[in-house]
């Protein structure tokens, strides 16, 4: 048979099941330890060390997010020439600010143009893919081997040339040699 014995006294009450047999439940605790206070001061106080420094470390660790950056710029050239070439055909708007293409597996319409301070692209003249940010100007000639690109950003201006296979030009031997360094 269970006897449960209620004791009562000044912070609360405590339940005893079967006097010492079973441990000890109190039902209401009011106060807190000083063991608790120790250890919820001193992980503050952990805390309150170690942010600051770490802090500083992602701080000046980051790079700049308003800065043009080499990598953006020869991701864009490698997926703009692996489109350009896959192309059929292509032409520059009046202005050349817009490249448009005609992709060879669908015949969708697809164009590379500046937008804001983007470089975007769109198919079939929906869609807002971003290709390149921090850009101020963007130009496109059309060549007779292919396209020029012409990119200027806050500090610089970059050129790049991509040939178009369609456009593709025979060399004789001399001029090979020549450019093989041989």
């Amino acid at each position: 048979m269970i006897r449960l014995v209620i004791v009562s006294y000044g912070k609360g009450e405590m339940v005893v099941t079967n006097p010492g047999v079973y441990p000890v439940t109190i039902l209401n605790q009011k106060g807190m330890s000083l063991l608790e206070v120790l250890v919820g001061f001193s992980t503050l106080l952990i805390i309150v060390t170690i942010f600051p420094p770490m802090l500083l470390h992602w701080t000046y660790s980051s790079p700049d997010m308003d800065q043009f950056t080499y990598e953006e710029y020869s991701l864009f050239l490698m997926q703009l020439q692996t489109e350009f070439r896959k192309s059929d055909d292509y032409w520059v708007s009046e202005k050349n600010d817009k490249l448009y293409m005609v992709r060879s597996d669908d015949e969708y319409l697809v164009h590379f143009e500046h937008y804001q301070d983007k470089i975007r692209r769109q198919v079939r003249g929906v869609g807002h893919e971003v290709f390149m940010q921090r850009v101020t100007n963007f130009r496109v000639y059309e060549r007779s081997y292919g396209i020029e690109i012409e990119l200027t950003y806050p500090k610089g201006t970059l050129n790049w040339s991509i040939h178009h296979p369609s456009t593709s030009t025979e060399y004789s031997s001399s001029d090979r040699q020549g450019r093989l360094g041989g």
